[in-house]
């Protein structure tokens, strides 16, 4: 792996993380609080109104990080990068991050907004690190699957291109052989000489 490698890496994971961190956020509360006022009252009192544009936001990087992955594999699989990541590894990372993301954030929010910290802990938390858990891990699988679709379409393109090319070759030769007899059928045929003069 060449020098920035690990940083690009690290930085795919925290990308896809902001965008699972934010998807587990809203699944949690919606499986720890299935109705939808008292959810909603839930998160204006624990300072969630910003929730919608980080959302966004959170999404858009991602997103951007799910192509840095996608390009990750097609570098390597032209032979610019290499080591590549395992699932283990993908995943480990991306569920710890976001688990730990998401109790910092819980806690931020409800400081910010002044709600007792002391609520937190309990159901919403623990099903709000379950679920930012699994979404981590299935950000960690996405991640290595892009990165190995990358590398298997990097290795694809030469061979595809050789193909095409012995494809051409063999048209171009065929060509040929068909000018050739067709010439070689084409010349005129000399009959008998004509006798002057009878």
């Amino acid at each position: 792996m060449r020098p920035g490698g690990r940083t690009l890496r690290a930085a795919v994971v925290a990308g896809i993380a902001a965008g699972g961190v934010t998807l587990g956020h809203v699944l949690g509360y919606m499986i720890s609080v299935p109705q939808a006022a008292a959810r909603h009252a839930l998160l204006v009192e624990t300072g969630h109104a910003y929730a919608p544009t980080a959302g966004f936001f959170a999404g858009a990087v991602a997103i951007l990080a799910c192509a840095t992955a996608l390009g990750i594999g097609l570098a390597r699989g032209m032979g610019h990068e290499r080591g590549a990541p395992t699932v283990r590894w993908a995943m480990t990372r991306t569920a710890f991050l976001q688990a730990v993301a998401f109790i910092l954030l819980e806690s931020a929010e409800r400081i910010l907004a002044g709600a007792p910290l002391g609520a937190l802990i309990g159901v919403h938390l623990g099903v709000g690190l379950l679920v930012q858990i699994a979404v981590g891990a299935a950000a960690g699988f996405v991640l290595v699957a892009l990165d190995r679709a990358g590398e298997v379409i990097a290795r694809a393109i030469p061979r595809a291109r050789a193909r095409a090319r012995r494809v051409l070759e063999l048209d171009i030769q065929a060509d040929h052989t068909m000018r050739s007899r067709w010439l070689d059928s084409a010349r005129p045929i000399r009959g008998p000489p004509v006798l002057l003069g009878l």
